[in-house]
């Protein structure tokens, strides 16, 4: 399917060893090309991703290669190691594709022990709290988006991220919750809003952190026994907001979307208790026994888990495209999980 890319970038890097199919990533299949003791993984956009025909889009690409490559060289100023140490990539609509380090072996979620999968979560917590203390160059906030002007990216958003925390938590009440409310499933009310209502009470944002929201246990490589980070999805915001993000992906999300056409093969539902120990150790490791961070941290997981219910509701409620029905499931699946989150939200401890 790639031998003519694979054969313009032999030939642009003058690459002499062996080059082979490494892995498949939901946008992008993955080489490994072996070349004078050196190993190198060479990455290339699927032609069709989520089910649909994947378009050259300059601007999208440059906006996550750059961003990409600004968070390895980020990541590892914060934490030496934890990143592929060389990363680059080229735009171009007969040949687009990224080169970067080999960092490791992917992680055995079935084969890995339940010790190892804590170690592997308290790791990740570190890393995560690093980041919140590490300065970053770049401008603005929220997804990234590439500046023609700069040649670089940027966060989309320029404006004030306190007052746009607040426009987010008056929406979580005023717009999300009553959508929710007005749903026919069966749930306490009253107990729910007054867990969220806690939970943005103290929701505001003092530096805005160069993150990752894509925490996947896919994306996380082993090499002597110390995690490598490949494949982020880099973004600008509350650090606490994404270290709630990865105790919920750990603690319910990955789960309940062990049947879905993304995440079957990988049978997560098998196992959830390494999964909720990776979510442990990264809480312990991410929280140092601060006691004022552990209630921040739990109710950002509050709101995520939140949202990622209202979300499923919506999406019982609207027509899917395929590309949904490939992350989340059909909507008799989708449904199914709505009750265990909501019982989650009744039961949560923050």
């Amino acid at each position: 399917m790639y031998r003519q890319e694979l054969e313009k970038i032999i030939e642009r890097h003058h690459f002499k060893g062996d080059v082979t199919f490494l892995g498949e990533g939901a946008w992008h299949d993955a080489f490994l090309i072996e070349d004078n003791h050196k190993k190198l993984v060479l990455r290339l956009p699927k032609k069709v991703a989520y089910g649909e025909k994947v378009e050259f889009n300059e601007r999208e690409w440059r906006t996550e290669y750059e961003g990409q490559k600004l968070f390895y060289h980020h990541a590892n100023q914060a934490n030496s190691g934890i990143a592929p140490e060389y990363f680059d990539y080229y735009v171009d609509k007969e040949c687009t594709y990224t080169l970067e380090s080999f960092a490791g072996e992917k992680v055995d979620l079935h084969q890995l022990p339940l010790l190892k999968a804590y170690d592997i979560g308290a790791q990740y917590g570190e890393f995560f709290r690093k980041l919140n203390n590490h300065k970053h160059p770049l401008k603005g906030f929220g997804y990234l988006r590439w500046s023609q002007e700069r040649f670089t990216v940027e966060g989309e958003m320029q404006s004030s991220v306190s007052a746009f925390m607040e426009e987010e938590n008056k929406e979580i009440l005023e717009e999300d919750f009553p959508y929710l409310s007005q749903s026919s499933y069966s749930f306490d009310r009253e107990k729910i809003y007054d867990k969220l209502e806690n939970c943005v009470a103290t929701r505001s944002i003092s530096n805005v952190s160069f993150t990752n929201q894509d925490t996947s246990p896919e994306n996380i490589l082993l090499q002597d026994n110390k995690i490598r980070i490949i494949d982020p999805y880099p973004v600008l915001y509350y650090g606490h907001t994404f270290a709630g993000n990865f105790l919920n992906n750990y603690d319910t999300l990955f789960i309940a979307l062990h049947n879905s056409p993304r995440y079957k093969k990988h049978n997560f539902d098998q196992v959830s208790m390494k999964l909720k120990a990776i979510a442990q150790g990264f809480m312990e490791q991410y929280c140092l026994q601060d006691k004022e961070t552990q209630v921040l941290v739990k109710r950002e997981q509050y709101v995520q888990l939140f949202s990622t219910t209202v979300e499923h509701v919506k999406m019982v409620n609207d027509t899917l495209p395929i590309s949904k029905v490939l992350r989340y499931g059909t909507k008799e699946q989708i449904e199914a999980r709505i009750p265990l989150f909501l019982h989650e939200l009744e039961e949560f401890e923050s």
